[in-house]
């Protein structure tokens, strides 16, 4: 049976109602957030992060299990929170970021910062 969505529409009001409310629930439903888990992010170049959850993302608590960052570069950054309203639950992964920070204006390398959960 092949109905066109116009002609199951017509078809019956109760059946637009319910489509139209079906579609409603669609638009309306939150973004998703990223999913971190089992990942392996790995970035090179200026101002990369691994993690970043920006100051506008919407709060509450995300989740990244067995998860692997290596970055490299300028300003890189392995995890980055920028809203005071997310946390970032990290569990039995690791981040590995190196490259040259900006202190005061003045660029120095810094090493490497290795961080391991679990």
């Amino acid at each position: 049976m092949n109905m066109s969505l116009s002609r199951i529409v017509k078809a019956a009001p109760l059946r637009r109602t319910t489509l139209a409310m079906a579609l409603g629930a669609l638009g309306a439903a939150p973004a998703a957030h990223a999913d971190w888990n089992n990942q392996s992010i790995v970035k090179t170049g200026e101002r990369q992060h691994g993690i970043h959850i920006q100051g506008s993302d919407p709060g509450g608590v995300r989740t990244a299990s067995g998860t692997t960052i290596k970055v490299s570069g300028r300003q890189a950054q392995g995890i980055l929170l920028e809203n005071p309203a997310a946390e970032l639950q990290f569990r039995n992964g690791s981040v590995t970021s190196s490259g040259q920070l900006s202190d005061d204006g003045i660029r120095r390398f810094l090493g490497t910062v290795t961080v391991k959960a679990g």
